[in-house]
């Protein structure tokens, strides 16, 4: 179950059955709209679910992706009215348009408007979306960061010379910038397009002194 509170009074305004496929299956990510009329969950198995948060019902699902391994990012952008989601090692791109055809038509399937089945060799470990960049970057263990179109899925440019796995990353927009933290306390700059730069522009270690 997934409860709402008023941000004053700290009280329950709203709880939400997941009415996910597998009874025992536990809510692994979650994002919803900026206005909180829309609220998506994934889950350990890889379903995405759509739920109005007015009433509290289910008002959309999503195909899963074929690896059926759980969901471990999503992202609302508002801009495109879309859902980005990670699935294992599987990057997508879903229509979060929950009141459009579908919907008028009794039906709870929502489109994925695209989608990459094997975007790392292991699974997916963070993720950056900036829809003013027009760009997804992610990153997974073996030092491998990678960065992709938002409109098509397309990888744009792979980040080299790093030390060590990261931990985080995250697109400075507006700036076309890159920053990834790994493991060894060092942040590391990259350029992205259109001053794309595959090894750092610079390094910086964040490790305390001893």
């Amino acid at each position: 179950t997934i409860a709402l509170f008023a941000a004053r009074t700290g009280a329950i305004v709203q709880r939400l059955d997941p009415l996910l496929e597998h009874g025992s299956s536990d809510v692994t990510a979650l994002a919803a709209d900026p206005q909180m009329r829309k609220l998506f969950l994934g889950d350990q198995h890889g379903l995405v679910c759509a739920f109005a948060v007015a009433h509290g019902r289910l008002v959309g699902t999503y195909e899963r992706e074929r690896s059926r391994r759980e969901v471990s990012f999503l992202r609302y952008v508002e801009a495109d009215d879309v859902l980005v989601a990670v699935v294992d090692r599987g990057l997508a791109v879903l229509d979060a348009r929950v009141n459009g055809a579908a919907r008028r038509a009794n039906d709870l399937r929502l489109p994925t408007l695209r989608r990459m089945h094997d975007a790392h060799e292991q699974k997916i470990s963070a993720v950056s979306v900036s829809r003013a960049l027009s760009l997804i970057a992610t990153a997974s263990p073996g030092r491998a960061v990678r960065v992709w179109d938002f409109q098509t899925l397309r990888l744009d440019d792979v980040c080299v010379g790093l030390t060590d796995d990261a931990i985080a990353i995250a697109l400075l927009e507006p700036y076309p910038v890159l920053l990834v933290a790994t493991a060894d306390a060092r942040l590391s700059f990259y350029g992205v397009r259109p001053l794309s730069a595959s090894r750092p522009l610079s390094v910086v270690s964040a490790a305390w002194p001893p």
